[in-house]
């Protein structure tokens, strides 16, 4: 008979513990008509997504995430933070050449690729180029996303940029006007005048070199002059009114407007002289 007892004592707890789990017992005043339209509620956790992104969130049309994917904002699984579509590693609007992108995203996912940042590249990147104190990124994602932001190098003042590929994940960090350039001859260094008014020979004896007329091709480019200068106000060929045999060279800001102040002048006539300077240029000198 106890047995029977406890049988239906637990039938009963089955019961009250299926009404309370399900939510299909009616409120205190609820009729019985009420509470017939009730629908069985069936009680379950929510399904944790097994993968988690991080990604940029920074975009108005694109957004990448840390499997180096690149897509539009309603292509992002809102629970996950990843990319459901899209393209992975996307180098859409990169340059191999120089490593920069027009659009953040794109640099973020080109930038991931393996051989454009391996594993091995955290321990060589500061947060801070060249600031220990900084610390290093903790993902390659981070270091990528990083990387990717403007920066002085890749502007010329304030929010005015050196193009319109001015997001860079590669060494350079600003992108270049011409194709990739052939590094200068074994022993030659590009060396920039640090004030105006100064010849090549000074500015080469002032490091303990030679300027050598030979070699002026080497660095008569507007890309070797943006390695060195600012170049705010564009780089150019040298015209009839400002040419001479200083150039390669960057005009001071203190220059008449005639001169082209904050530009940088390439040598269209190829026609150098260590010797040559200007009052108002700062000149780009090869010196062995």
């Amino acid at each position: 008979m106890t047995g029977i007892v406890r049988r239906e004592m637990n039938i009963l707890l089955s019961t009250v513990f299926w009404l309370f789990c399900c939510d299909v017992i009616p409120s205190l005043g609820e009729t019985h008509t009420t509470s017939a339209h009730y629908r069985r509620q069936l009680l379950a956790r929510p399904v944790r997504e097994k993968q988690q992104c991080q990604n940029t969130a920074a975009g108005r049309w694109l957004l990448a995430d840390s499997n180096g994917m690149v897509c539009k904002l309603d292509q992002v699984n809102a629970v996950s933070g990843c990319c459901e579509g899209g393209s992975k590693h996307s180098c859409e609007t990169c340059l191999e050449v120089d490593k920069c992108c027009t659009e953040y995203e794109h640099c973020v996912s080109c930038c991931l690729k393996q051989d454009h940042t391996p594993a091995s590249a955290l321990a060589a990147n500061f947060r801070s180029a060249g600031r220990p104190e900084t610390g290093k990124w903790g993902s390659r994602f981070e270091l990528c996303r990083g990387k990717c932001r403007t920066t002085s190098q890749s502007t010329v003042h304030e929010n005015s940029y050196l193009g319109r590929r001015h997001h860079c994940f590669g060494d350079r960090q600003k992108p270049m006007l011409e194709p990739e350039l052939a590094p200068p001859p074994g022993g030659v260094v590009a060396v920039a005048a640090q004030e105006p008014n100064l010849s090549c020979l000074q500015v080469c004896a002032g490091v303990g070199k030679t300027c050598s007329p030979d070699h002026f091709d080497a660095v008569n480019h507007c890309d070797r002059l943006r390695d060195h200068f600012k170049c705010e106000a564009g780089c150019q060929l040298s015209t009839a009114s400002t040419r001479g045999k200083d150039h390669p060279a960057y005009v001071i800001y203190q220059s008449p407007k005639e001169n082209f102040p904050t530009m940088c002048l390439i040598n269209e006539l190829r026609e150098f002289d260590c010797s040559a300077k200007h009052a108002k240029t700062r000149r780009l000198c090869p010196c062995v």
